[in-house]
């Protein structure tokens, strides 16, 4: 992993790391908790997919963005496919939902909101963490592995 300072971090990855970290991750865990606890969430069956599922996608959000906003490079690129995963579920949710009216009339502009929240905001993560000025800030001072060369390596002799 890069060694950084603060000073070094973008604003962008301060920003979208920590706004995922909160929204994309804490506050979903503690919707899904809040309505175990309370009694008012219904759980379906299978269980482990209506309960674990989220809090699972949403620990490993809170996970790599954290990854992510320390530098590490392949956290990165993780952190993007499940910010896509997450939103992207959401919109087709949202959808859904739209296509055989199970949205009421007025609720339909926040869910078609929604939807739209389920394309642009991977589309921007994407954008901002593929940007070169922000690959900079995961760059290496030494490769990960060993790079293999062309030429073999000079056998001491004794």
């Amino acid at each position: 992993m890069a060694t950084t300072t603060d000073k070094d971090r973008p604003l962008g990855v301060w920003l979208l790391t920590i706004y995922s970290m909160i929204f994309d991750g804490l506050v979903p865990i503690g919707a899904i908790v809040f309505l175990l606890v309370s009694g008012l969430g219904v759980v379906s069956e299978p269980v482990w997919l209506s309960v674990a599922f989220p809090i699972l996608l949403s620990g490993l959000i809170i996970w790599f963005a954290f990854a992510t906003w320390r530098g590490d490079d392949r956290s990165r690129k993780i952190y993007l496919i499940l910010v896509a995963v997450f939103y992207g579920l959401i919109g087709i949710n949202n959808l859904i939902a739209l296509m055989t009216g199970q949205v009421a009339e007025q609720n339909s502009q926040a869910a078609l909101g929604r939807v739209l929240r389920g394309v642009l905001y991977p589309a921007l993560w994407c954008w901002y963490f593929n940007r070169r000025e922000t690959k900079r800030f995961y760059e290496r001072e030494e490769p990960a592995l060993p790079v293999p060369t062309s030429e073999p390596e000079d056998e001491e002799t004794s």
